[in-house]
């Protein structure tokens, strides 16, 4: 008995992981050998890439260019003109002349990356193999600065008040244009990254036809993804006398995400061949678990005018307070679909150059920067968690998820042996 990955494949779709055994063909009962049925030459090809008829082992190594989308930055620094009033600073609201430094999206340029399989058909007269994959993407980080001698004096951080619904601002710097004395002066800094993406897979392959030189096989096995990104933005204010007691305040806001993936692995691979060259598409879906896991932590400290005083550290920031800190973990069923091709052109019997395209989903995984809540309760800001809690709890954690497109070019080698 032994099981047929076709049949696991096709059943998978409704018992996900029930499959049934199929007795082995007789070798010959009528002239048909146990490689010849329904008219389907099942011999290996020499040509293919994946199971050539005097080699039963094959291991690939390929360079990427990948594609992965980056994150949309929401505003989250502003400035205005020098003459603007301090309660109009930095505001997003109409009739005010504020101009946004920092949003839109980040982190959508070309990243390197590598692949590697490899696989062993251990019986050739049914076509029935073991294959493994890895893949690396690595990550982008974009990193932006701004300081408030080069932007009027004013630099701010919008958000809402939450007990008002009226939009207001946080300000790092103030200059009041000679009217009076310099409140403040600061900067803002802010890196937002794509962090590294890795696969693996394992799969049991079979052969389950040939038809002009097309071969099919189905694959059915473990994959395993991993994705996560962050947003960290740090505040720096220099007081002048007009603010008595207070010599700086730092603050920080970390916003960090982590997905991870564990599913079966199910799908086809055919391949098409010529005298010299192969082509081969793959196409799979991995129904599984997505555990997404978004951490949010701030901090501010503020150091005194007073000679020897210690700094006072609270664990709370701008856009994450006591109201949405923490770690935050769900879980999603999904499907991963992934597609690819790859064009071989065989410089020798057993080697082989590779050109390929890919294209995987990974669904429903949770992103940094769709969980910043700028509706915020402005008692909260720098103050300790209060007992009982200050209403409005705002800005609170809601768990935001988005689909993430992976595409990537691959030139790598085929080796059989």
């Amino acid at each position: 008995m032994r099981i047929r990955i076709i049949l696991a494949c096709g059943l998978a779709l409704s018992l996900l992981g029930r499959a049934f055994a199929q007795e082995a063909l007789p070798p010959d009962s009528a002239g048909v050998t146990g490689r010849e049925v329904g008219g389907l030459d099942r011999r290996p090809q020499e040509a293919l890439t994946f199971a050539p008829s005097d080699d039963d082992r094959w291991f690939t190594a390929d360079f990427l260019l990948g594609w992965a989308k980056g994150a949309n930055l929401p505003a989250l620094v502003t400035t205005s003109p020098l003459t603007t009033t301090e309660s109009d600073a930095g505001v997003i609201a109409p009739g005010n002349d504020t101009s946004i430094l920092l949003s839109g999206p980040v982190n959508r340029g070309v990243v390197p990356g590598f692949r590697f399989g490899a696989g062993y058909t251990y019986d050739k007269e049914y076509g029935l193999g073991i294959e493994a994959g890895f893949m690396f993407l690595s990550s982008r980080t974009s990193n932006f600065a701004f300081a408030s001698a080069d932007h009027n004096g004013i630099l701010a951080r919008p958000f809402i008040d939450a007990t008002t619904d009226d939009p207001d601002a946080y300000l790092v710097a103030f200059d009041d244009d000679g009217l009076g004395p310099v409140m403040s002066t600061g900067n803002v800094t802010a890196s937002a990254k794509n962090g590294n993406i890795y696969g693996v897979n394992f799969d049991l392959s079979e052969h389950i036809g040939d038809v002009n030189g097309h071969r099919v096989e189905a694959l059915f096995g473990y994959r395993f993804a991993y994705f996560n990104d962050g947003l960290r933005i740090r505040q720096n204010s220099v007081f002048g006398p007009n603010l008595a007691g207070i010599a700086t305040i730092g603050i920080l806001d970390d916003f960090s995400s982590r997905n991870v993936f564990h599913g079966l692995d199910l799908g086809f691979r055919s391949t098409y061949t010529g005298n010299n060259w192969s082509l081969s598409l793959l196409g799979k879906f991995s129904p599984g678990n997505m555990t997404r896991t978004v951490d949010i932590r701030g901090q501010t400290v503020t150091t005194s005018t007073t000679a020897g005083a210690p700094p006072v550290v609270i664990p709370a920031g701008l856009y994450a307070l006591s109201s949405n800190s923490g770690s935050h973990e769900s879980h999603k069923w999904t499907v991963v679909p992934e597609l690819g091709a790859n064009l071989n052109w065989k410089l020798r019997s057993n080697l082989a150059l590779r050109l390929g395209y890919s294209a995987l989903v990974l669904p429903r995984v949770a992103r940094a920067d769709d969980h910043i809540d700028f509706n915020i309760n402005p008692t909260l800001i720098g103050a300790l968690p209060a007992n009982p809690p200050v209403a409005p709890q705002s800005p609170a954690f809601q768990s935001h998820q988005s689909h993430l497109l992976i595409q990537t070019l691959n030139l790598g080698v085929d080796l059989t042996f």
